[in-house]
């Protein structure tokens, strides 16, 4: 599938969930989903709540299909969290009597752009908004719920992709092919390289799929 979902929401405790159609099946799905969402939101990993599997309550989407998760489901997580952020920071204005764009979020609060003094708790504001709503302004309308979805358009599908290179010795006589010391250690190099980076993927997630790419083709361990 060409396109993926995923729902964002703030918890009256702080902690932000995360509904994502597309699903774990050993790369790391959920990991990379939780970090992009915590970096592009403003959180720390252990502050984000993944759900994926459970298609009565996540957005409908393609699943995982090997590698597509970061290149689509990452993407429409990455919107999903920017768009709460905007919410976020627009009620967190109107309660601080502050412009928004001075505001920001960082580790579980609302901060000054400038100088990172901490105004208000995430939880706070996140139970003002869902218990005490009647305090707001009567002209305010908030959201701390935010739906996003990511199309591919070029392609009826899309995968996440890299280059690797191996040194190599080929014996002209035999033909037979051999592996330089530290081969290996080449692929790996050039294929972090020159592959595309997502701002907030786990670099150890990125290098052990790197790794493991690597070695089955070289029958090593």
């Amino acid at each position: 599938a060409a396109q993926d979902g995923c729902t964002i929401k703030l918890e009256p405790s702080g902690v932000i969930t995360c509904a994502t159609g597309v699903t774990e099946q050993g790369q790391g799905t959920e990991a990379i989903i939780a970090q992009v969402a915590a970096t592009a939101f403003g959180v720390s990993t252990d502050k984000v709540r993944v759900i994926t599997g459970d298609t009565d309550k996540t957005p409908y989407g393609g699943g995982t299909w090997a590698s597509r998760g970061a290149g689509i489901g990452g993407e429409a997580a990455y919107q999903a969290a920017r768009a709460l952020r905007g919410q976020v920071l627009s009620t967190a204005g109107v309660m601080l009597q502050s412009d928004p764009e001075t505001l920001e979020i960082a580790d579980g609060w609302v901060v000054d752009r400038d100088n990172g003094a901490q105004r208000l708790g995430l939880d706070d504001l996140a139970r003002t908004v869902y218990y005490r709503a009647n305090e707001l302004p009567l002209d305010h309308q908030p959201e701390l719920m935010a739906t996003r979805h990511f199309r591919v358009k070029d392609y009826p599908f899309v995968f996440t992709n890299g280059v690797q290179a191996s040194w190599l010795e080929v014996d002209i006589e035999t033909g037979v092919i051999t592996e330089t010391s530290g081969s290996s250690m080449y692929c790996e190099s050039w294929s972090l390289i020159s592959s595309a980076s997502m701002d907030g993927v786990l670099p150890t997630a990125g290098m052990s799929v790197i790794s493991g790419v690597v070695i089955r083709p070289s029958g090593r361990t």
